[in-house]
């Protein structure tokens, strides 16, 4: 008969913690392993597995950034990216253009409120499950994937891709993810009554904030958003771009300041089960 015992948990935390974050960022680093078709299936059935998950068809719903919902009876097993070509082929998007497309989680509640809003649904993951299971709240969105907005400009060569885009940015034009004067956007107005779609695309490219997430609130030395040493910590908006994190004063909004992201130093892992808390400590 074998005899194991389980170790103190905060103890492997403590011993072990280091030597994960230092493996996942390793692994995070290497696109070949990273894209590999074997970690992708074990994720991809780790997910099933975690959920329990068996297949069957079930009726799911993709929205528009307008709200436009494109229903779709797949298998509850199906990946991101055969929904994503299931969805683009249903709108009638060429084939050739939905790389430029992917899947999102989106909740409109924090994205009105300028909190993390969007989480990409990736390749091991399923839509149905990963919505159902982890994040019920949010709608499952089709929407642009790239970050450089460069790429605009190969969407604006087709009708459908064009009006997806376009759709796009108006509803971040809404939300206030972009920012624009009066005057700009009584242009826009007048661009959006004529269906003047290119055009408006073409002047909202030129906003403040354009192809911006918002990433939520932190807390931050003044000087890193322009003030002095002196000066008592700032509360700040943080948004991501192209290899960009802008950090944003709340209580002076003309205060910020931008910073080039060439990598990740560092994950932070957690578990999405209960926390645990043992003598005021906080187990994850």
């Amino acid at each position: 008969m074998m005899h194991f015992s389980i170790p103190d948990l905060q103890q492997f935390h403590d011993d072990n913690g280091i030597s994960y974050t230092l493996y996942f960022f390793a692994v995070g680093q290497n696109p070949i392993l990273a894209n590999s078709d074997l970690l992708i299936t074990f994720l991809y059935s780790a997910q099933q597995e975690t959920h329990s998950v068996k297949m069957h068809e079930v009726d799911i719903e993709i929205s528009l950034m307008n709200g436009y919902r494109i229903p779709l009876s797949v298998s509850s097993t199906d990946s991101s990216s055969t929904i994503l070509d299931i969805a683009c082929n249903y709108v009638n998007l060429p084939k050739e253009l939905t790389k430029y497309f992917s899947l999102y989680l989106f909740n409109w509640s924090c994205a009105k409120d300028g909190q993390p809003s969007l989480k990409k649904l990736e390749e091991y993951e399923s839509p149905y499950i990963s919505q159902k299971y982890v994040r019920p709240d949010d709608k499952i969105i089709l929407r642009k994937s790239y970050w450089d907005p460069c790429y605009d400009v190969d969407l604006m060569i087709d009708r459908v891709s064009l009006d997806m885009l376009y759709l796009q940015v108006i509803e971040e034009l809404d939300l206030g993810w972009l920012i624009a004067d009066s005057q700009t956007r009584d242009i826009l107005s007048a661009y959006e009554g004529k269906k003047q779609k290119r055009e408006y695309i073409e002047l909202a490219r030129t906003l403040h904030h354009y192809g911006r997430i918002p990433a939520g609130e932190a807390v931050t030395d003044a000087i890193n958003v322009g003030g002095s040493s002196s000066d008592s910590a700032h509360r700040v908006r943080c948004s991501l771009a192209s290899k960009e994190l802008t950090l944003q004063s709340i209580t002076q909004p003309g205060r910020e300041q931008r910073y080039k992201v060439t990598r990740m130093r560092c994950w932070r892992i957690t578990t999405l089960h209960t926390v645990r808390y043992q003598r005021g400590r906080q187990l994850v």
